[in-house]
């Protein structure tokens, strides 16, 4: 952690442009489910997912 990707023999285009950043993400709706153990442990208890996109 710390060390710049280009000290650590990367270059520019490794990765393909993207036009903007996605991001995905479980939704929990707890508050809509009574009587459901709110413990996050190995399984997942999401009921949907929401996704998000940045353009630069």
């Amino acid at each position: 952690m710390g060390e710049k990707l280009t000290d650590m023999g990367y270059q520019e285009g490794v990765q393909p442009y993207a036009e903007g950043v996605f991001v995905k993400a479980p939704v929990f709706s707890f508050n809509k489910l009574k009587n459901v153990d709110i413990t996050l442990g190995p399984e997942m208890k999401s009921t949907g997912e929401v996704m998000g996109k940045i353009q630069h």
